[in-house]
């Protein structure tokens, strides 16, 4: 299509390859025909100008929902997993890029109306080789005591943060031990079957 087009929502074309597309939104649609002037069913959207990937996934009434690819303007994945009203819902990957696109961090976990949610989150950071089991607040920021598992040699170690911020030392990890949390449960219920009822 010519650059000096003026491009309108609901418009359909082929691109420079012959693809078969609808614009909305300011992106190239490929996939099924609109309903009533909205994308409905799996689309791969791209950038026009550049001819990128922008999101792959299914869209219900204009809006992302069900499960989808979000990508940068170089093609690269920046959120993998579900979606609902257009937001991140439910369960998903965000991809943290740093300098010249490289991959720094995976923050996997638990969205809701496009935040991660804040209960049990997993980070796999590839610049420090380590993943960080922990809970991170609406602004990705990682908050109380995170549990941190070494790539190398898989030790695991505590450290308590604030804000995104280490505070003190970490400290080694110890693992629950299943046989004294059975004990403690088993001591618990006998002394609840003592009790008298009220």
């Amino acid at each position: 299509m010519e650059n000096n087009v003026k491009r309108t929502d609901g418009m359909e074309a082929n691109d420079e390859y012959g693809r078969h597309y609808t614009w909305y939104e300011g992106k190239r649609f490929y996939g099924p025909k609109f309903t009533n002037g909205l994308p409905e069913g799996e689309y791969v959207v791209r950038w026009p100008e550049i001819d990128e990937l922008f999101f792959e996934g299914t869209y219900k009434s204009g809006m992302r929902d069900g499960y989808g690819v979000a990508y940068n303007e170089n093609g690269l994945a920046e959120y993998k997993g579900y979606y609902k009203n257009g937001a991140e819902e439910g369960h998903g990957k965000y991809y943290v890029r740093g300098d010249y696109d490289s991959l720094e961090q995976i923050i996997e976990g638990e969205f809701e109306e496009g935040h991660i949610k804040n209960s049990p989150v997993i980070v796999h950071d590839i610049i420090k080789k380590e993943e960080i089991e922990c809970t991170m607040d609406e602004d990705y920021n990682i908050i109380g005591n995170a549990i941190i598992t070494r790539d190398d040699d898989g030790t695991k170690w505590i450290q308590n943060y604030v804000d995104g911020v280490p505070v003190g030392e970490p400290h080694p990890y110890e693992e629950p031990n299943n046989n004294q949390v059975n004990k403690n449960l088993e001591n618990r219920q006998q002394q609840n079957k003592k009790q008298p009822n009220h």
